[in-house]
This record gives C-alpha cells, structure tokens and sequence, in this order.
C-alpha cells in the first residue's frame, strides 16, 4: 500500500528496460492519491545520472530533477 507517502518525482529513460515499470509506479501513487511528477526523459538511456559529463541532455534532466526536488522541499 503507497497511500500517504511522501510526494514523488519518478523518471524513467526513453531507452530504459524499467520504463513500463516506473509509469506503473508513478500511476500506482497518482492512484492512492499520492501526488506524483512523472517524466520519461526521451533519448537517454537507463542510469543516464551517471553520464552526465557525455552530452547536454543528461544534465538537463538532472537539473530538472534537483528543480522537482527543491519545489518538493519548499
């Protein structure tokens, strides 16, 4: 059961073998009434976080992920 927990940012890769399962979960949330950003950041690949000194979209989608969390501490 998920009810009741914390707010959630969930991203997913467009090329990410656990993408049917993070918009399962953030749908899950949004279900139980857990407020939830859900963002599918197409043309990266899975652990895209741990590539972002090779391109301009990984730090691009860091950003907006550190952003999501600055509104969710706010």
């Amino acid at each position: 059961d998920v009810a009741g927990v914390a707010p959630a940012y969930v991203v997913t890769a467009g090329f990410d073998p656990l993408i049917d399962e993070g918009k399962a979960y953030a749908d899950k949330l949004r279900d139980a009434g857990v407020q939830v950003e859900y963002v599918c950041e197409e043309g990266l690949i899975h652990s895209f976080a741990n590539m972002v000194s090779l391109g301009r979209s990984a730090p691009r989608a860091m950003r907006r992920a550190a952003a999501a969390l600055q509104r969710g501490l706010s």
